[in-house]
């Protein structure tokens, strides 16, 4: 019925409200720092079977019993993307 978020989506929707508040109110430094945490955000998750999920330590707290999945990566790598050309240009 209702489509649940995983704990993935939701951890990269956190990270991308920071960078949305940040851009609204034109702080461009904290703004960048945002979209540099949510690269190493999508980063870690596309590390996470090398390192045994521990790539994903550092964002998510407790223990997260299954894998990311692909598409979901692909989906928030495209959106990541979208931003980070957005912002090509934006600073002081």
């Amino acid at each position: 019925m209702f489509g649940r978020k995983s704990i993935y989506e939701k951890c990269f929707e956190d990270l991308e409200k920071e960078l949305v508040i940040n851009l609204e109110n034109n702080y461009k430094d904290l703004a960048w720092d945002a979209v540099k945490n949510l690269r190493k955000y999508v980063d870690s998750l596309k590390n996470f079977q090398a390192s045994g999920g521990k790539s994903i330590e550092a964002f998510i707290s407790g223990t997260v019993k299954k894998p990311p999945k692909a598409s979901e990566i692909e989906k928030m790598e495209a959106k990541l993307s979208g931003y980070e050309k957005g912002m090509e240009g934006y600073h002081h």
